[in-house]
């Protein structure tokens, strides 16, 4: 067996003000596996582990520190920002 440790963000619950940050927030959609064409990447402004808030599901998703991006859990869709 192998295993594999990973750094992973744990996300804020997104409410109704959160989900707006005073401008309408690009909203990017959270994968549960890496897409097959990634590689490895380290560091930010790239693709994170970040664990949702709501069920505790590992997403998958492209954090390019762009400040009003509202992610969504591919598990039950609930909001997060990171």
């Amino acid at each position: 067996m192998e295993r594999k440790h990973i750094d992973m963000i744990i996300g804020k619950k997104a409410d109704a003000s959160t989900e707006t940050g005073g401008e309408k927030r690009k909203e990017v959609k959270g994968s549960p596996t890496p897409p097959k064409d990634t590689g490895e990447v380290g560091g930010r402004s790239g693709y994170e582990y970040v664990g949702c808030p709501h069920c505790g599901a590992i997403n998958y998703v492209w954090d390019d520190d762009y400040r009003y991006i509202l992610y969504r859990c591919w598990n039950c869709g609930g909001g997060f920002i990171v």
